[in-house]
């Protein structure tokens, strides 16, 4: 496998972890969960089977989505610039690194950990605050 289908597919799952991480916390997620869980729970799950299966059908379900619009945006901007002699692949893999930022970005700012602790204000790090 070379290099670029190497960085497209880790940049699409750091996008598809953090977007699924967000869906998952939201209300809606919640109230659907806890509805599909109850109905796994009727077919003889054990409450913790029911929530894995449910969690991993929501990060599948979360990647398929980032890789299905990240294919057909490629093929539209391909489409608009006329490059009639390149596959969608290709182009997919030539835009890529413009979402590493993006992605990088979202996923510190989803699970900063206990090395990212910045100060909200200014955006500087704890220890270079100036104390007075």
């Amino acid at each position: 496998m070379n290099a670029a289908i190497l960085t497209t597919i880790t940049v699409i799952a750091l996008i598809a972890t953090v977007t699924y991480d967000g869906l998952s916390a939201s209300a809606l997620w919640k109230r659907q969960d806890v509805v599909a869980s109850e109905r796994l729970i009727d077919l003889g799950f054990s409450d913790f089977w029911a929530g894995v299966t449910i969690g991993s059908f929501g990060l599948v379900g979360s990647l398929v989505v980032v890789v299905l619009l990240w294919e057909t945006c490629s093929g539209l901007s391909a489409r608009m610039a006329s490059w009639s002699r390149t596959s969608n692949g290709r182009i997919a893999e030539a835009f890529v690194h413009s979402l590493i930022p993006i992605a990088l970005a979202y996923f510190v700012a989803r699970f900063p950990g206990p090395h990212v602790s910045m100060n909200p204000v200014i955006g500087v790090p704890k220890s270079a605050r100036i104390t007075y």
